[in-house]
């Protein structure tokens, strides 16, 4: 079992937060990313790759990856209905995903694509991993206060909703589409609340 990790403390989780606070679409949005130095002052987000893509990756945060020339650093995962993006940072990735038995000698065959920014943790156990869910919940509350609703499933999936006005933000641990399932994740989420939560 392998847990993969970004260093994401109080300072991130406010920095992502902060989003709330602008004039949602996709021009503030894309506005905010260069102000935080997650994208270059010339550089327009691609918003077109639909639910679970296209990744952003943060410049210089960690520096290129040995096999990719544009660096991979930090990955927000972005998406558009219109002009309602959708913003989201996996934070926690945990293999083998849940329902998952590999034969002993396998291995996490995705973990090349990841950078060195990702802290390994070969001897994480489900249980570290739902702490680090637990972690992440406390940081976005300190900012917050408690969620407005909460959630688990029979698949090990946790949820943690906030509301902001006709936005959302959405903490979970729930399978990994853009891995094709290969690993679970944890992730952070900031868009529409129409689009996030189911009957808002």
């Amino acid at each position: 079992m392998v847990m993969k990790v970004l260093p994401v403390d109080s300072g991130w989780v406010r920095a992502v937060l902060a989003l709330t606070t602008e004039p949602w679409g996709r021009g503030p949005v894309g506005a905010a990313f260069r102000a935080h130095g997650w994208a270059p002052a010339d550089t327009d987000l691609d918003w077109e790759g639909g639910s679970g893509a296209p990744h952003f990756f943060t410049p210089g945060s960690d520096g290129p990856h040995p096999d990719d020339d544009e660096g991979t650093g930090w990955r927000f995962e972005l998406s558009a209905d219109g002009d309602r993006p959708v913003v989201r940072l996996p934070c926690a990735l945990f293999w083998p995903a849940f329902g998952d038995e590999p034969d002993p000698d396998d291995e996490d065959d995705l973990d090349e694509e990841y950078s060195a920014v990702w802290a390994r943790r070969p001897r994480a156990t489900p249980a570290d991993f739902r702490a680090e869910y637990d972690r992440l919940a406390a940081l976005v509350g300190t900012e917050l206060g408690a969620p407005d609703a909460t959630a688990t499933d029979d698949m090990g999936g946790r949820r943690a909703v906030w509301a902001r006005g006709p936005l959302a933000v959405v903490l979970e641990l729930t399978d990994d589409i853009n891995s094709y399932s290969h690993y679970d994740v944890v992730a952070v989420t900031v868009g529409p609340a129409e689009l996030l939560v189911p009957g808002a």
